[in-house]
């Protein structure tokens, strides 16, 4: 294989880095798995009794047979489309494997096939952050389609931190990839063919409620692309925004659907030309580079087959996570000093939590485990024997909780810290601070249950336990506070980003409280979402310490398919029901969701389960004890 670079090497890494790039996947991606558009054809024909026409325009083929079995009650289409991409589970191409194992916001495909969705799920399990078994055939990618509400979660994207998203454009049909071991199991092959991703991968009822709903936004053929591109004016104009708002990466695509560069035009003619520009990689011969160019802003890089797409793919991740130069520090402080007055600063760091601490100086360590003893990570560990200071649980004293929760400072040198952000949803403290099941309260309870450390993780924890951290080093007269992101590791159930925005609304919170000589803080960070997000701006410092007031999305899912949306900002302990009987949705049948959920079983949540906990636990259910919080979505439906 001959040495690939992209040729426009640095323009991609830059946009990467900026969070711009998106990349625009086509049916050179599922090569070797599905067939070629001449081939997918001819199986359709088959599936709906049509004798083949080789030598008519495929795309006129292709509108025959899914006109024939659109009205077939006998025949199905959702069937004949997964028969004609494959006869057996595969596992993902190469170049498909390649792009997975980048972290990219957002992905849009116009494929049916659920290959980039296993090979991405797989990625992030073998990455280490989501290995609780618990979680683990939880697909921690987000699945969207051309509805209203996807069309609205797509552009809310743009401007904040949100799960990664696979933008299905053209319908979305499972039980193409071959299912995975899982990562770290020791034998086996990596990819089973015996069975679907579908099938041994996932138990995520919202995954298979959605991939149900894509299944009749299926279209095929350039009849079907036009009467979408016609009646979704809500998608055009997402599109748009897209269009004009990344630079898109078009990879395993020609360009050759008319329906697309319509589409593209419509964009350029109503908004001008994009500010950013776009990319495509294509095989050589396959597209007019000038053509792209001039009318589109599409810049074409070309290869020789789609064989060297992992090549090229592989050469851009390689790029992307290079050391370049970057902000390295986000740095907030008083605009104007009372004199003669301390005040805090809060810094955020690119980099990983240093070990050497100047005089007055604390780390906190982010401890996790179930048994209420400090158990660090392999990173803190490190620190501590660099340090000469004993890695284990038993060289940390445990102080009395606050708030339900432990910091656990180190007997050799107390300014080493580890603070639990963790609580036992089964306890009198765990169903008042972080109520998980309505369904489960410890007082109804006969027996005692003891949670595991997974269950205890919680993003609702994370703003008290910074909270406990600065209040214990004010007391101590530190000067400033060195942490690392805390609870966002394995078996979280909630972007980074989220863990991220909460440290620093606990950082307000208690520097709203706090008086006199105040410690600053710095929150070191290596994850790469959430450090794209702070390049690329969806993270904005200055909003994230609002501390009381909460900008969230309230959705209306009504029994006729429609969404109603409303972006709400308001006080942080404003009760639930308040809210609901502002919007008059008090009916106790109203069922309450949220994205991200903040625990691992946060479930069966409705009107009447929030009226009934109040009942019970004697407290009211205000919105941030209930899991709501900035960038939340809280969705209700019947």
């Amino acid at each position: 294989m001959r040495t690939i670079e992209p040729k426009f090497l640095d323009e991609l890494t830059m946009a990467y880095h900026r969070g711009r790039l998106v990349p625009f996947i086509g049916a050179g991606m599922s090569i070797d798995v599905c067939p070629g558009w001449d081939d997918f054809v001819a199986a359709l024909e088959r599936d709906a009794d049509l004798p083949g026409r080789p030598q008519m325009d495929p795309t006129s083929r292709a509108a025959r047979a899914v006109r024939r079995m659109r009205l077939d009650p006998n025949k199905s289409l959702v069937h004949g489309v997964r028969s004609a991409l494959t006869t057996k589970p595969a596992p993902p191409p190469g170049q498909t494997l390649a792009l997975a194992a980048v972290h990219w916001p957002l992905v849009l495909t116009t494929n049916y096939d659920d290959l980039y969705m296993a090979a991405a799920h797989k990625a992030i399990l073998a990455s280490g952050r989501r290995r609780e078994a618990e979680i683990e055939k939880q697909v921690p990618i987000e699945l969207l389609g051309r509805s209203r509400a996807d069309c609205q979660r797509v552009l809310t994207s743009l401007r904040q931190p949100d799960a990664p998203i696979v933008w299905a454009l053209q319908g979305y049909i499972g039980g193409i990839a071959a299912s995975f071991s899982r990562p770290g199991a020791q034998g086996g092959p990596r990819w089973n063919e015996a069975a679907t991703y579908q099938e041994k991968n996932v138990t995520d009822h919202s995954y298979d409620k959605k991939r149900e709903e894509l299944e009749h936004q299926l279209v095929v053929g350039h009849a079907e692309y036009r009467r979408v591109a016609l009646s979704d004016e809500h998608f055009r104009r997402t599109f748009a925004e897209v269009f004009r708002s990344r630079s898109l990466l078009f990879v395993g695509t020609a360009l050759h659907d008319k329906y697309f560069l319509d589409l593209f035009g419509e964009v350029i003619e109503l908004y001008g030309p994009s500010p950013w520009p776009h990319y495509a990689v294509m095989r050589e011969g396959e597209a007019d580079e000038d053509f792209l160019h001039h009318y589109f802003g599409i810049r074409l890089d070309e290869i020789h087959a789609y064989e060297e797409l992992p090549t090229w793919i592989g050469a851009l991740a390689e790029a992307t996570s290079a050391v370049r130069l970057r902000q390295s520090k986000w740095h907030l402080s008083p605009a104007s000093p009372t004199a003669g007055e301390s005040q805090p600063e809060l810094r955020v760091v690119r980099g990983k939590l240093p070990s050497r601490l100047r005089r007055n100086d604390w780390a906190i360590f982010s401890a996790g485990g179930s048994k209420g003893r400090a158990q660090i990570s392999s990173a803190g560990k490190k620190i501590l024997k660099r340090l000469n200071l004993s890695p284990s649980e038993k060289a940390f004293d445990r102080s009395e909780p606050s708030r339900g929760l432990i910091l656990f400072r180190h007997q050799q040198d107390q300014r080493f810290c580890a603070i639990n952000a963790r609580l036992d949803p089964w306890t009198l403290d765990g169903a008042r601070f972080r109520p998980k099941d309505p369904t489960e309260y410890p007082l109804a309870r006969e027996k005692k249950k003891t949670a595991g450390g997974a269950v205890r993780r919680d993003l609702r924890l994370i703003a008290p336990a910074v909270e406990v951290v600065m209040e214990a080093a004010a007391a101590e007269g530190a000067r400033h506070v060195h942490s690392m992101l805390l609870a966002s590791g394995e078996g979280r159930t909630f972007p980074q980003s989220y863990a991220f925005r909460q440290m620093l609304r606990g950082w307000a919170l208690w520097q709203s409280r706090a008086s006199g000589a105040l410690p600053g803080l710095s929150i070191y960070v290596i994850a790469k979402d959430v450090l794209q997000d702070l390049d690329s701006g969806r993270l904005d410092l200055a909003s994230c310490l609002r501390a009381h007031r909460l900008d969230f999305w309230l959705e209306f899912h009504l029994s006729n398919g429609s969404v109603d949306r409303h972006l709400c900002t308001e006080e942080a302990h404003l009760p639930l029901l308040a809210l609901l009987q502002r919007f008059d949705a008090a009916d106790p049948g109203w069922r309450l969701t949220l994205l991200p959920v903040p625990c691992l079983g946060w479930d069966n949540w409705n009107v009447g389960a929030v009226q009934d906990w109040e009942e019970k636990i004697g407290e009211t259910m205000t919105l941030d004890r209930f899991g709501v919080f900035p960038g939340t979505t809280l969705i209700l439906n019947r």
